[in-house]
């Protein structure tokens, strides 16, 4: 196994985690209503301005906070709470994106809860992997990753931009009355592929904070919960294992 095949293991184990223990959150605290089912199904059946759209709703109010928020990392970067924010937004997207590929997926209200449990619908390692062998050396010495800012923004500004289009497709297609309870439609490819685009941000970001401070270890972490109800409280997942159940639970 190469070097940059173990971080890649490592990398993923943290952010699925994280993933994992974000899906425990959002059913019992503040998104809770994210997973009322049958509520976000009519949601998407009534258009993208329903209100209870939720996947509509949440990609705007979501790529309408990143664009500050990356303004205020780039001003402070060796601050922690604002390098951990830009891996949180990566983050709470992926596990979104996922969660809209489980609307379209799910059979009933059951099948969805299940199927959610998993957390995320793509092959994490590989994208993880992917843009790890992109920007690190053989050595996996991430204070010599050949990443920068311009290419982090680049990478913010792609993941966006498909994730927006992943959401209106999905929204299209349900209003047209095709994809829903049924696996490998349009939609749910468009679901993956934000998937993708968002964890592959997220990799880049544990990158280039990485590099700013010379090893994985000191990367920041947020709380896998609404950013509305974080404690204040920056952890160090790649230093030492978080119990996020006993975090959430504090």
């Amino acid at each position: 196994m190469s070097r940059i095949d173990a971080i890649s293991g490592e990398v993923t184990g943290v952010c699925l985690d994280w993933l994992r223990a974000e899906v425990a959150s959002s059913h019992v605290e503040r998104n809770k209503v994210l997973d009322d089912y049958n509520d976000a199904i009519e949601g998407l059946k009534g258009g993208w301005d329903h209100p209870k759209n939720f996947s509509a709703r949440k990609v705007e109010s979501h790529i309408d906070r990143l664009g500050p928020w990356f303004e205020a990392f780039s001003m402070a970067e060796e601050d922690d709470y604002q390098a951990a924010r830009i891996i949180f937004a990566g983050l709470m997207q992926t596990s979104g994106s996922y969660r809209n590929q489980c609307y379209v997926e799910a059979q009933d209200r059951a099948d969805y809860l299940l199927i959610r449990q998993e957390a995320i619908g793509i092959n994490l390692e590989n994208a993880v992997g992917n843009r790890l062998r992109t920007f690190l050396p053989g050595t996996g010495d991430f204070s010599k990753a050949r990443i920068s800012l311009e290419d982090l923004d680049q990478r913010r500004q792609d993941a966006e931009a498909i994730g927006l289009r992943a959401v209106k497709a999905m929204c299209a297609r349900v209003v047209l009355g095709w994809d829903l309870r049924k696996k490998d439609t349009r939609a749910a490819r468009e679901a993956q592929n934000a998937q993708y685009n968002w964890a592959t941000f997220t990799t880049d970001a544990l990158t280039y904070v990485a590099k700013n401070r010379g090893s994985l270890a000191e990367v920041p972490f947020l709380e896998p919960r609404s950013i509305t109800d974080q404690s204040g409280a920056i952890h160090y997942p790649f230093k030492e294992t978080v119990n996020w159940a006993e975090v959430l639970a504090a």
